[in-house]
């Protein structure tokens, strides 16, 4: 196993239990530096307080086996403004690292993985994410002799990254107006369903419909400047925070809770850098929820919606 000399980001809030089965993990793989941000409790919410102390104090204690630096918010910042606020920190003071969030458990070979790709493709501006995870995807996805493909779309359950990408991040999504009026994302995803999902993500998060995201938002920055993400041929990343504590994930029976993680290492790279169409069809179906619905009904609804009031008792999605 390489020495691992890579910086981690871990973005924590308020469960001790699963953030320390991280830090578990996080210290057995000899991370060097450790960057935690911890939000503070929310008001009106009284059990918060212990429960975020508790995650602090672990955070304390992991001073003594690594080099650790703290943000520790103050007022709550949420699940948008949160993330972000600690990302933007930790890419202020690195060229390049990793992003854990409190409940996604990497395998051993999730950092020697993300220090060997962050070298490969440091001057690479095509590839914006290393994902760890691949849980959205089919088990018999074909990678061929290959460790990992490519997609348009991130995957953020444990992941890396360089400041160069993180520059170039927008949250407020300043651009879509124009985006939006000048037809770009119809040009790009010609099938409906896609263009609708995607453009229902993007309207949500830009009028605050989806105010508690920020990895819609990066899903558009890497959309918008043509970024590509890593996808690994084995799952690296276990989240085990599914349930009703959580704000995102809360059927602890998703097919995605507490996935299986295996072992990647040596890697074998591709030889070409560019999207690969079924990676990015199951993380867009599978992955961020965009149904794909058979032609006769996208057909019969183009129908309905052509032939006006009389038919309108018809309520197809």
């Amino acid at each position: 196993m390489p020495k691992v000399d890579v910086p981690v980001l871990l973005i924590v809030f308020n469960r001790p239990d699963t953030t320390a089965r991280v830090l578990d993990a996080l210290r057995s793989s000899g991370v060097p530096r450790l960057y935690v941000s911890c939000d503070a409790p929310r008001d009106g919410r009284p059990q918060d307080a212990a429960k975020v102390q508790s995650v602090r104090k672990l955070i304390e204690e992991a001073q003594s086996w690594c080099q650790v630096k703290t943000l520790f918010q103050t007022e709550n910042r949420g699940c948008s403004r949160g993330p972000f606020l600690a990302m933007d920190w930790f890419f202020a003071h690195e060229e390049e690292g990793v992003v854990l969030e409190d409940d996604c458990v990497p395998h051993p070979d999730f950092l020697p993985y993300c220090q060997e790709l962050l070298a490969k493709y440091r001057d690479d501006t095509r590839v914006m994410t290393i994902s760890g995870d691949r849980s959205p995807l089919r088990a018999e996805t074909d990678f061929g002799q290959f460790s990992y493909g490519f997609s348009r779309f991130s995957l953020t359950w444990g992941w890396a990254s360089w400041r160069r990408a993180w520059q170039t991040f927008d949250i407020s999504l300043g651009t879509w107006p124009q985006v939006k009026q000048a037809g770009w994302l119809k040009g790009l995803y010609r099938d409906e369903d896609v263009y609708n999902g995607l453009y229902d993500a993007f309207e949500g998060v830009y009028t605050g419909r989806h105010n508690t995201v920020w990895d819609y938002q990066w899903t558009y920055n890497c959309l918008f400047h043509s970024g590509l993400s890593v996808i690994p041929s084995k799952n690296l990343i276990s989240n085990i925070g599914f349930g009703s504590d959580s704000t995102h994930t809360g059927d602890p029976n998703s097919p995605r809770a507490s996935v299986k993680t295996e072992p990647i290492l040596p890697l074998a790279h591709p030889s070409l850098v560019h999207p690969w169409t079924t990676l990015d069809e199951q993380i867009l179906h599978q992955g961020m929820g965009v149904e794909h619905r058979p032609w006769w009904r996208k057909a019969l609804k183009r129908l309905v919606r052509r032939r006006g009031p009389r038919v309108q008792y018809f309520q197809l999605p």
